[in-house]
């Protein structure tokens, strides 16, 4: 099956609203889709089960299992995308942008306030910005994803009971092969500008330290290696990023280490409890499954795992015309809310960016 076969197949799979899931792994040669004929929707699963998970931010939320044993797997190589790799839009109609930037740095200074009173180090908070009028043709949208960020994991989400999800995220969770684990601590974000010396600022480091120590605490004896930071380029913008490996022992489980690390400082903060008590308190929606995490557990084999943080996502509403792109940043004592605005306004070009 060819890219332009597997398109057509999507299609069809979303006109007569049946589930489904097509991938491309960072730097992969190859889209990956499970086909799922599940009979219902396969939620609050066993993580002992192989399939393709889909996992939220909050526990509150259902967490989908595409079962394997239900579910049918096709690698597409990728060939020459011909989708245009359009810029950043300049006309779409938006979120009141003045009205959500009001907002966001209230929520930011009150976030820093939080975090002086001593009651966390950093919490990240988020924004959901709407697009509006839009005519998508939703594979179209997820192959120019797949054009433009050939580092990330792109990937195209469908349930008929949860919706339809798009993101190209630069962050892996955790991937286990053999009982040894990878994983990473990616925080501090900047636009990235050509032939300019990158200068990482004292909040960005210690944004970036505060996410390394916190997955030190959590997976403490079952750690090997911890890098150094270095930076990362995700499309126009930069982060700070530390690989991090460990080993798993007999008695660890898959479900265990997910749940030491998810939800990370850097999608949550720390103290964990104390920073999801007050982004539950004052962001003032349901993320949903922005921030989640999602990808392959126990497939190809058991014990293994190959599992991306949902960042740089969207949800899509074809038939009404809509986006929401979801966006935000990790708050610090030193934060400046002003500044932590323009960089949701970064993260949120990543995605406007498909938009022709």
């Amino acid at each position: 099956m060819n890219t332009s076969e597997l398109s057509t197949l999507l299609e069809g799979r979303l006109r007569h609203k049946k589930a489904f899931v097509t991938y491309r792994k960072p730097d992969s040669s190859t889209l990956v889709t499970w086909i799922c004929e599940a009979p219902e929707l396969k939620s609050r699963f066993d993580i002992s089960e192989p399939g393709f998970v889909f996992s939220p931010f909050e526990p509150d939320f259902d967490a989908v299992l595409f079962p394997s044993k239900v579910s049918s797997v096709i690698r597409t190589p990728i060939q020459p995308l011909s989708w245009s790799l359009a810029g950043v839009v300049k006309d779409l109609d938006t979120t009141d942008l003045e009205e959500a930037r009001i907002r966001h740095i209230d929520l930011v200074r009150r976030t820093v306030e939080e975090i002086n009173s001593g009651k966390a180090k950093k919490i990240v908070v988020s924004r959901k910005e709407e697009i509006r009028n839009i005519q998508l043709d939703p594979v179209s949208v997820f192959m120019r994803l797949v054009s433009l960020y050939p580092q990330a994991y792109s990937y195209i989400w469908f349930h008929p009971e949860v919706g339809l999800w798009i993101g190209a995220s630069p962050e892996t969770l955790v991937e286990v092969e053999e009982r040894t684990f990878l994983t990473m601590s990616l925080a501090g974000t900047q636009r990235y500008h050509e032939n300019e010396k990158v200068a990482w600022g004292k909040k960005e480091l210690e944004e970036q330290r505060l996410v390394t120590d916190q997955i030190r605490k959590e997976l403490g004896s079952m750690l090997d290696y911890v890098g150094e930071p270095f930076t990362q380029q995700a499309g126009h913008l930069l982060h700070l990023r530390t690989n991090i490996r460990g080993s798993m022992q007999e008695d660890n489980l898959l479900s265990d280490l997910i749940s030491r690390l998810h939800p990370t400082a850097a999608i949550c903060g720390l103290p964990r409890d104390q920073a999801l008590e007050f982004i539950q308190r004052n962001e003032g929606y349901s993320r949903e499954y922005y921030s989640g995490f999602l990808g392959e557990v126990h497939y190809p084999v058991s014990g293994s795992a190959h599992l991306f943080v949902n960042l740089r996502c969207m949800q899509l509403f074809p038939d009404a015309k809509q986006a929401w792109v979801y966006v935000g940043g990790g708050i610090t004592a030193s934060s400046q809310p002003e500044k932590e605005w323009e960089e949701t306004r970064a993260k949120s070009e990543t995605m406007k960016r498909v938009f022709s």
